[in-house]
């Protein structure tokens, strides 16, 4: 199907489902494949590993307001709550509690200094 119109476009290539199969499995081949949440979380536990030990105590320690200002959203996340975060959601895996979402609330909590606190905005 063509996005502009209702009716279904045909080809020498085949019918219109066939067609919207071959564009999933390009989208798909351009993505690269779709990881597990578990082959996620084991590709950044090794990597929050380095990390972490690279600037577990305060990973912004050396950067003035401006600078912590003009990062990009991502490197800041990854380098100041992925790893408690991703700490947090292995803790959560093990113990399975009723309230997952106020098990990781305390657990941030309880790790927030290992982020390194800085003035609020």
């Amino acid at each position: 199907m063509d996005s502009n119109r209702s009716t279904p476009v045909h080809d020498s290539r085949g019918s219109p489902a066939l067609q919207d199969r071959e564009r999933s499995v390009n989208v798909e081949s351009q993505r690269g494949p779709v990881k597990s949440i578990g082959e996620i979380l084991n590709s950044e536990r090794e990597g929050s590993a380095v990390s972490s030990a690279a600037g577990a105590s305060n990973p912004l320690a050396g950067l003035s307001k401006a600078d912590i200002a003009a990062m990009p959203i991502r490197p800041y996340l990854d380098q100041t709550v992925l790893p408690v975060l991703l700490e947090g959601m292995k803790q959560l895996a093990k113990e399975k509690p009723q309230n997952p979402i106020e098990y990781l609330g305390h657990f941030l909590l309880n790790h927030s200094d290992s982020i390194g606190r800085s003035p609020g905005p």
